[in-house]
């Protein structure tokens, strides 16, 4: 790790943003679909091993079904398939990353489906490129380099359209057959 990130377990701050004499993000590492992303460590709600995940009919196709938590029924999301297009692929340390998305009314938890969680880590703000002209996805806020490494930031406003969030949420209320 370079002196641009280092492993922490502390307290959370807002979403990624290159300003100058800001306080380092906070943010969970992951990958998905083949790539690396990071989230603001404020909206993760909890990380654990994947488990057994109901279909769901009429919802978005990279919508993976719902899943039972703790009583609550919860959509889940293959965030390899909504970025890139391509399907996450199945290894023993697959995750289920559970995020509140805030600008929901009410606030709504999804399930994003990964391949690995890296670490949680601390990026100095400057390290960070802002989503350019080439504007790899609405949902990404910037680039985070860690010396070689490469993380897309992600905004975890920008993740889904109204729509996709409706029907999302009607399934969870539909939940399992």
């Amino acid at each position: 790790m370079t002196s641009s990130a280092t492993a922490i377990a502390g307290n959370p701050t807002q979403a990624p943003g290159p300003q100058q004499g800001q306080a380092p993000l906070q943010l969970v590492g992951m990958t998905a679909g083949g790539r690396k992303y990071a989230l603001p460590i404020i909206v993760v709600q909890e990380i654990n091993r994947t488990m057994p995940i109901e279909k769901t009919p009429d919802t978005p196709d990279f919508t993976e079904g719902v899943v039972n938590l703790r009583g609550q029924t919860i959509p889940v999301v293959d965030l390899g398939k909504r970025l890139s297009g391509t399907p996450n692929q199945a290894f023993s340390g697959s995750r289920i990353v559970f995020v509140e998305l805030p600008y929901d009314q009410p606030n709504t938890v999804v399930g994003l489906a990964v391949e690995k969680v890296c670490r949680v880590l601390r990026l100095d703000p400057t390290a960070v490129e802002p989503n350019g002209e080439a504007a790899l996805h609405p949902a990404v806020d910037g680039v985070g380099r860690l010396g070689e490494e490469v993380l897309l930031l992600l905004s975890p406003n920008r993740l889904f359209a109204a729509e996709e969030l409706a029907a999302m949420r009607c399934a969870s209320r539909v939940g399992p057959d």
